[in-house]
């Protein structure tokens, strides 16, 4: 993933939605900022991001907003993804993820797609890659003792 050549790679960041506020900038920016994060939040808004965007409110007060109760009655499969989420049992299936690996998978088919992208031969690169990938997951077991 891209990032500025002045930084150092910290990942990537999953869902769609985020807000980020970067360093370096006036006392006044940041603060400007920050209220609009705040304004952001709100129930009104996150209301509207939500209907008109499809995405998961983080205000769950949102979920009240008579724009959200209109539309759900509008388009009902709306509905259906805020309900499953709401729903779900934490359990280690629901809680993501629990691979040490996975930073250097990403990094392993991030290497792929580059090489196909330059030219490179694409049943190639993906063998590469599954033989790459399984054995830093093999590393990944082997160091947990498993």
């Amino acid at each position: 993933m891209p990032h500025p050549e002045s930084t150092e790679r910290e990942g990537v960041v999953i869902g769609g939605a985020s807000l980020w506020m970067v360093d370096g900038k006036e006392q006044a920016e940041k603060d400007a900022a920050w209220e609009f994060m705040k304004y952001l939040q709100t129930p009104k808004v996150q209301a509207e991001w939500h209907v008109g965007t499809g995405y998961f409110a983080i205000n769950p007060a949102a979920y009240e907003e008579q724009v959200v109760l209109d539309a759900y009655k509008e388009m009902p499969q709306l509905q259906v993804t805020v309900e499953q989420l709401q729903s779900t049992k934490s359990s280690f299936a629901t809680q993501g993820a629990i691979m040490d690996m996975i930073p250097e998978g990403r990094r392993i088919v991030e290497t792929a797609l580059e090489t196909v992208y330059n030219g490179g031969d694409v049943d190639e690169a993906y063998q590469n890659t599954v033989e790459q990938l399984n054995q830093a997951i093999k590393n990944a077991n082997a160091a947990r003792g498993e």
